[in-house]
C-alpha cells in the first residue's frame, strides 16, 4: 500500500476545487456507506455505477482505491483503464478495517490529447465499524453482591456466536484470564459475576473485564473495556470489650479501617441470644454510649450509586458491667473420694481472655490466700471453705461465694447415689431427664438448681429420690448451665455442665 503524503494531497484537493462544479454529476458512483463488525475478516464487493456518464477529459483514466483513517490516506490499489466503462468494482479486505473510516474512490484523467491539465473526480463513503453492544447491570457494587454481563453482538448477517468473558487479572499485563465459572468459548450471551470471587485479585477494588464474540468463520469481535468499581467497605471494627463500673458508661467508637466515609450510615444491634439480636432506636452515628452490659455490634452502610446499599458487620463489643458481676464460684463436687483426690473449682461468669488480663484473682481457703493460686480454676486438694476474690478491675473487690470441700469418710451411700445419675439428651433443646442407675433409693429429698453463666439461678427444685427426675428449661435462651444435684441435710453434692441448644 502507498501513502499519500500532505503534499500529494494538497495538490490533488487545488484540482478538485476548481474542477469539482462542473465534473460534479459525471462521477462514478460507489453504492452505500458500508456496514461492518469489528475483528470480521473476509471482503466486501463495492459495486460502481454510472461508470459511463462522464464527458470530460481522455483516456488512459488513473484510479486509485483510498482508506482514510487517523488523518492520513492508504492507497488500497490503483491502476489505469482506457475507458470507465473497464472500471472494474472492488473487493474491499475488512480485515484491515479497525476502525470507522473512509473509502475513496479516486479518477485522474487528461482533459485533452495535449495533457495541458487534468480532471480530479472522487466519491467518498463511509465504512462504519460496529462494536458488540455490551453491558453492566451495575457498574458499581458491593464486595459481596454480583452484577450481570449482558454480551449483544454485532450480528449483520444473523450469525450464531459463542462468547468468551475475561478480566484483566493483575498479574497479566492483558485480558488473559477467563472469569470464574466460564469456559474459553460458551453459548451464554450474559453471565452472572460473583464479586466476592475477585476482590483478593483487585487492585484499587476495580475489575475490568471484556467480552470477546466468536461467529462461525471465527472472527472475534472484542468489547471494550467494561469497569467494574468495587465498593470498599473495609474491615470496620470494635473493641473486643468495654467494663462499666459503678452502673457508670461506657464509650464506643468504629474503627473503620480507612473507609471512605461519605455516604455512610450507621445501626447498632444488641445480641439477646447467640443468633438473635435487636436493633437499638436511635442509634445511628458512628459512636454509641452503653450504660447496660450486653454483648453488641454495629452495621455500617454505604450508599452506592445506584441508590442502593452496601453492608459491613463489625465484630462483637462485650460490654461487661461490673457492679453486677456476680462472681460465682461451682465445683464438681464437694467431698474429696481420698486423700490423692482433688476438686476442680471454677466460676460460671465466662471471663474474656483480654479481661482476665486486667483483673486480678486469688483464692482463699478458710479465709487465708492460697499462695500462687490467681488463675480462674483451682484445684482443691484439702477439706476446707473456699472462695475466690476479684478487684482492681474498677478499683473495688467483689467475693465469691464460699464452697465447703469435705473429705469422703461418711455418706458413702449418698454420694454413690448421686454418682449414679446420668443426664440426657446434652446437648439438649430444654427438656432433660436425670435418670438414677441405682436401685436403691434414699428417704433424703434431693435439690436440684440449674445456674447460667453468671451464677444466676434458673431453675430450682425439690424432688423426692426416684429412679427418673424431668426438667424442662425449654424457655430459656441457648447457652451454658450448670446443673447442681444436692443432698441438703447431708450437705453432699454434685455438678455438671449442661448446653441447650435452639430447638
Amino acid at each position: 500500500m502507498k501513502i499519500i503524503t500532505p503534499k500529494s494531497m494538497f495538490l490533488l484537493l487545488i484540482c478538485f476545487c476548481l474542477k469539482k462544479t462542473t465534473l460534479a454529476q459525471t462521477m462514478p458512483v460507489i453504492g452505500n456507506d458500508i456496514t461492518i463488525c469489528k475483528g470480521s475478516s473476509g471482503t466486501r464487493t463495492i459495486n460502481i455505477s454510472n461508470k459511463s456518464s462522464i464527458t470530460h477529459g481522455t483516456a488512459p483514466y488513473r484510479y486509485s482505491w483510498l482508506l482514510l483513517n487517523g488523518g492520513e490516506y492508504t492507497v488500497l490499489a490503483n491502476g489505469t483503464v482506457d475507458s470507465l466503462l473497464y472500471l472494474e468494482d472492488y473487493n474491499l479486505d475488512i480485515s484491515q478495517i479497525k476502525s470507522t473510516s473512509i473509502l475513496r474512490l479516486e479518477i485522474i484523467g487528461s482533459l485533452n490529447e495535449n495533457n495541458d491539465s487534468s480532471i480530479y473526480l472522487f466519491d467518498d463513503k463511509e465504512i462504519i465499524v460496529q462494536k458488540p453492544n455490551v453491558s453492566l447491570l451495575n457498574s458499581n457494587v458491593c464486595e459481596d453482591s454480583y452484577t450481570i454481563i449482558y454480551a449483544e453482538a454485532c450480528n449483520i448477517d444473523n450469525s450464531p456466536y459463542t462468547y468468551s468473558y475475561v478480566y484483566n487479572d493483575p498479574l497479566e499485563s492483558n485480558y488473559n484470564a477467563l472469569l470464574i465459572n466460564t469456559t474459553e468459548w460458551m453459548s451464554a450471551d450474559s453471565f452472572i459475576l460473583n464479586i466476592a470471587s475477585y476482590i483478593d485479585d483487585t487492585e484499587n477494588k476495580e475489575i475490568n473485564v471484556r467480552v470477546r464474540i466468536k461467529d462461525v468463520n471465527n472472527d472475534i469481535q472484542e468489547s471494550d473495556n467494561l469497569k467494574i468499581n468495587v465498593i470498599n467497605m473495609g474491615t470496620p471494627a470494635l473493641p473486643t470489650f468495654k467494663y462499666l463500673c459503678n452502673n457508670g458508661k461506657a464509650d464506643v467508637t468504629l474503627e473503620l479501617d480507612g473507609m471512605d466515609e461519605s455516604n455512610l450510615t450507621y445501626n447498632w444491634f444488641k445480641f439477646v441470644s447467640l443468633d438473635s439480636s435487636f436493633l437499638i432506636q436511635d442509634s445511628i452515628n458512628k459512636s454509641i454510649t452503653f450504660d447496660n452490659g450486653g454483648i453488641y455490634y454495629a452495621a455500617v452502610y454505604k450508599t452506592n450509586t445506584t441508590g442502593g446499599s452496601c453492608i459491613a458487620h463489625t465484630s462483637k463489643v462485650n460490654v461487661i458491667n461490673m457492679a453486677t458481676v456476680d462472681p460465682n464460684v461451682l465445683a464438681e463436687r464437694n467431698y474429696l473420694e481420698s486423700e490423692e483426690d482433688s476438686i476442680l473449682l471454677y466460676f460460671t461468669y465466662p471471663f474474656n481472655p483480654i479481661i482476665r488480663d486486667l483483673i486480678n484473682i486469688v483464692w482463699l481457703k478458710d479465709n487465708t490466700i492460697i499462695d500462687g493460686a490467681t488463675k480462674l480454676e483451682y484445684w482443691a486438694k484439702e477439706p476446707g471453705m473456699y472462695r475466690a476474690v476479684l478487684y482492681d478491675l474498677c478499683n473495688f473487690e467483689t467475693n465469691s461465694n464460699a464452697l465447703v470441700i469435705m473429705q469422703n469418710t461418711i455418706n458413702v451411700k449418698e454420694i454413690q447415689f448421686l454418682n449414679s445419675f446420668s443426664i440426657y439428651p446434652n446437648p439438649t433443646n430444654g427438656n432433660i431427664l436425670l435418670s438414677n442407675k441405682s436401685n436403691d433409693l434414699l428417704v433424703n429429698p434431693i435439690e436440684i438448681r440449674i445456674y447460667d453463666i453468671n451464677g444466676k439461678v434458673i431453675y430450682q427444685t425439690t424432688e423426692k429420690t426416684k429412679s427418673k427426675i424431668e426438667i424442662d428449661i425449654s424457655d430459656k435462651l441457648d447457652g451454658i448451665y450448670f446443673l447442681k444435684m444436692t443432698i441438703p441435710d447431708k450437705n453432699i453434692y454434685q455438678t455438671s455442665r449442661i448446653i441447650k441448644i435452639k430447638n
